[in-house]
């Protein structure tokens, strides 16, 4: 699979607002380009699809900015992700596959693939609306839960 730059900066740009949250002041899109690496331009394209998608807001003025729409724990990376590119649009490599063989003998290619696809899309999709920013910002500065203690 593939991801396309917008939902990698999708991601990056929702999970540094995410880290922001807690102070509720919307981040301005220079600070997030900064964070994420994204070129300014392309990052306001990308935070204006997250906004019409309701992942966002976006606050005018001279300390205005973006900030997620609601708390981290309630915004997946699934919800992101199809903000980004609509359903689906992150298995763009895998059904790019079903394209190439479609012209098979029979059509008889379809059948399989499509059935494979279809459970890929699915996994995919449970996996990533199970997981929430907070989840993730958590993961990725390292911090663990204390391992858990069994006694009999």
């Amino acid at each position: 699979m593939r991801m396309t730059a917008r939902s990698c900066y999708s991601v990056l740009a929702a999970a540094a607002l995410a880290e922001s949250h807690a102070d509720g002041r919307p981040v301005p899109v220079s600070v997030l380009s900064e964070r994420t690496g994204a070129p300014e331009d392309f990052l306001v394209q990308v935070l204006q699809g997250l906004r019409r998608a309701g992942v966002v807001e976006s606050v005018r003025g001279a300390a205005g900015g973006f900030r997620l729409a609601a708390a981290p724990a309630q915004v997946s990376v699934g919800r992101v992700l199809r903000a980004a590119e609509g359903s689906g649009g992150f298995l763009s490599a895998a059904e790019s596959c079903l394209r190439a063989t479609a012209g098979a003998p029979g059509g008889w290619s379809d059948r399989p693939l499509g059935f494979v696809l279809s459970e890929m899309e699915r996994s995919v999709s449970m996996a990533l609306d199970g997981l929430s920013l907070a989840t993730v910002l958590e993961k990725a500065s390292g911090r663990r839960a204390p391992p858990a203690d069994y006694q009999i």
